[in-house]
């Protein structure tokens, strides 16, 4: 299993946006523009330094799993004001259930690990992910080598057909 931290606030990829250029070309921008692109960056050169430290990339055939936690700051309404400005309101919300969308952050982290720690996000068979408050802003990242039926001690499938 390869564990990491990328600092800084996550940043979403989806949306993105197409225009016709003056000279006849067609141009494709994210729709996070560049802080987006510095934050992919800033995962992938994270996920280096973890793959150095963990020996290596997975290899091309091998299926992937990915966990992610996005951390991100609570807003300065959560908290109350004067001598109560450090204690949460009781009416704050456990969790962040606002845009944007888990998925989209999730999206951005995938490509920054594509080429870095497994070949293609194609590999990544399994994926979860969650948003929390923390600070600092952050996503904390696990992606692991899933094993296959028979590596589990479990008879394949083409096994059970072999001996039927």
């Amino acid at each position: 299993m390869i564990e990491f931290v990328a600092y800084g606030k996550p940043r979403t990829k989806g949306s993105t946006t197409s225009f016709v250029s003056k000279h006849g070309k067609i141009i494709t921008k994210d729709a996070a523009g560049t802080p987006g692109l510095v934050w992919e960056q800033g995962v992938a050169s994270a996920a280096l330094v973890a793959r150095e430290k963990a020996g290596g990339r997975i290899a091309p055939h091998q299926p992937v799993g990915v966990h992610v936690i996005f951390y991100q700051p609570r807003n300065k309404t959560d908290f109350g004001t004067g001598r109560n400005a450090h204690r949460l309101k009781p009416s704050a919300p456990r969790y962040p259930a606002t845009r944007p969308d888990v998925d989209k952050y999730l999206r951005r982290v995938l490509d920054a690990l594509s080429g870095v720690l497994y070949a293609d996000d194609g590999q990544v068979v399994t994926v979860s992910a969650e948003k929390r408050w923390g600070d600092p802003a952050r996503a904390e990242i696990k992606v692991w080598v899933v094993p296959s039926v028979a590596e589990d001690g479990q008879r394949t499938l083409e096994q059970l057909a072999l001996s039927a």
